[in-house]
């Protein structure tokens, strides 16, 4: 019994392998849910920055005067912290004897575990620092400004996050998605393109 040769199909025959459009579009939506998250979690961290319980050196009550030996490169590495809201007048000799308060944060003060910073000590001068503060009955502490400076540092990074970062993975998903769609274009209309060359020769 003889069989009729077969001639080859003049329509390619559709690959077993998922379409390169599938995996674009899933490369550009996973792109835009990483964006989202990056803001949305950098957002809620720069609202709401970690802050750690200060490494306190020396705890004293209103009216007490405390010294603080500061020796060479301990600029803005010391704090003062107080244990409620009546956060009273805190003040600071340093060596040359001018008078000087604490920079005062007016975000992000409160929550160090069971204190509120009342600012960082201006300590770039090398020597000997006296310091006081009046007119509450709270608590105070010197203690390392670290954990100041970690929150300044979450702040800065999370900013980057949200206003750098962030938009630049969701321009590439939308980069991704539009390459995706045009390529996706150009491939459907490919097949009827070679099919309207090859027909004249088929009749």
């Amino acid at each position: 019994m003889n069989h009729p040769p077969q001639h080859p199909s003049p329509y390619p025959v559709p690959s077993a392998r998922r379409p390169s459009h599938e995996r674009g579009y899933r490369w550009s939506g996973a792109l835009a849910l990483a964006a989202v998250l990056l803001f949305g979690l950098s957002l809620l961290l720069n609202s709401n920055p970690i802050k750690l319980s200060p490494a306190i050196t020396e705890e004293f009550t209103s009216d007490d005067m405390i010294e603080l030996e500061v020796a060479e490169g301990e600029a803005d590495a010391w704090a003062l912290f107080t244990s409620g809201e009546d956060k009273g007048t805190c003040m600071y000799y340093p060596p040359s004897g001018d008078l000087s308060i604490p920079r005062t944060w007016y975000l992000n003060a409160d929550g160090y575990g069971e204190w509120d910073t009342l600012g960082n000590l201006d300590t770039s001068e090398p020597g000997l620092y006296r310091i006081t503060c009046a007119d509450s009955t709270n608590d105070f502490a010197l203690a390392s400004a670290g954990t100041l400076h970690a929150v300044k540092a979450q702040l800065v990074v999370t900013g980057v996050i949200v206003f750098f970062v962030a938009p630049s993975v969701l321009l590439a998903a939308i980069l991704v998605g539009v390459v995706t769609a045009l390529r996706r274009r150009s491939a459907r209309t490919r097949p009827s393109s070679q099919a309207a060359q090859q027909s004249p020769h088929q009749i």
